[in-house]
């Protein structure tokens, strides 16, 4: 584990990396909708979804986006997502 901060226009900004297991999903088009879906959202980097595992893995700005709202995200498309953080990462 490793944190990442980073200080941008006088702005801290803290990334997490945050893996989301995923119940429901049955094709490539499953895991490929939601890594679209929350690739297109702000604060979220880096996200991989694995159909084979069922979950998916990703760095997220939390002053941006919250477990809470992206595994809101997930249920809304129609998935079940329960959240596992693993905790801070930082960069100088």
């Amino acid at each position: 584990m490793y944190n990442m901060v980073i200080l941008q226009k006088k702005e801290l900004i803290m990334k997490k990396h945050i893996n989301i297991d995923i119940q429901g999903m049955h094709c490539a088009s499953c895991s490929a909708i939601i890594e679209m879906t929350l690739k297109n959202k702000k604060g979220i980097e880096n996200i991989s979804v694995n159909l084979l595992s069922g979950s998916a893995s990703m760095i997220y700005d939390e002053n941006e986006i919250s477990p809470d709202e992206i595994t809101g995200i997930i249920n809304d498309l129609g998935y079940k997502a329960i959240t596992a953080e693993e905790g801070v990462k930082k960069k100088f």
